[in-house]
């Protein structure tokens, strides 16, 4: 099982993970840059060490790459199993089956699922959040006016689940769930972000052509999205 400990180092290598990969892109500009302006060196000598430079630089993403790949195991692993007695589990189930009925007659009378999770949060009902996790995503799908698509009824499905998840990473009590909940949580909101920078990285370092203003406008976006995760360490 993985260790809270563990979450948390996983956590603090990925939100370092794109000012690493920045660093390095502007690191390696700044020395072919004074390589090509350097008078003391000939051609032969000049392009002999921007290509060492380039050979040395290109293997980084491929070594963040690899610590992603670590570390979304650490923070995508599946929850730890429940070993509570079985009498434990199952009137937890009944519970979170009264609460779900309870939710869904809100639902069915126009209360939205926003509201309805809002009130379970500040209620620290963990028995209707559980169940809103397992049900609210399944209810959207069904529920959705008819004019909308299979696509938008999954997308604002997705929406309320993470919505839930949000709230049960705030409301549950410290422990390996919460932790595992959100390093999940900060897996999917920052692994986005380590990607756009490789991409853009890897493609100025091939020489290509990168879109700067692109990338700044999609890091910006998904920079605003991680500031709901701001509160929640581990």
């Amino acid at each position: 099982m993985v260790s809270i400990s563990a979450v948390r180092s996983a956590i603090s290598r990925l939100q370092e993970a794109p000012a690493r990969v920045r660093a390095v892109r502007q690191e390696h500009e700044a020395q072919d840059v004074e390589l090509r302006n350097n008078p003391q060196l000939s051609d032969t000598y000049r392009r002999q060490l921007r290509k060492e430079l380039h050979e040395v630089t290109i293997a980084t993403p491929d070594q963040v790459d690899m610590d992603l790949k670590r570390i979304q195991t650490t923070l995508t692993s599946p929850a730890p199993a429940d070993t509570r007695p079985s009498v434990d589990q199952l009137l937890d189930e009944q519970r979170q089956a009264k609460a779900w009925g309870r939710a869904e007659r809100l639902l069915g009378a126009g209360t939205s699922p926003l509201e309805v999770v809002k009130d379970a949060e500040q209620a620290t009902d963990l028995a209707t959040l559980r169940a809103l996790r397992t049900e609210l995503p399944t209810w959207i799908v069904a529920t959705t006016h008819g004019g909308a698509t299979h696509e938008e009824r999954v997308s604002a499905a997705t929406s309320a689940k993470r919505l839930v998840d949000l709230a049960l990473a705030r409301t549950l009590p410290e422990g390996i769930e919460r932790a595992a909940l959100r390093g999940r949580l900060q897996w999917e909101t920052h692994a986005p972000m380590v990607g756009v920078e490789m991409e853009h990285a890897r493609r100025l370092l091939e020489g290509k052509t990168a879109d700067g203003l692109g990338v700044a406008i999609s890091l910006r976006y998904m920079s605003a999205d991680a500031q709901a995760l701001d509160t929640l360490t581990v």
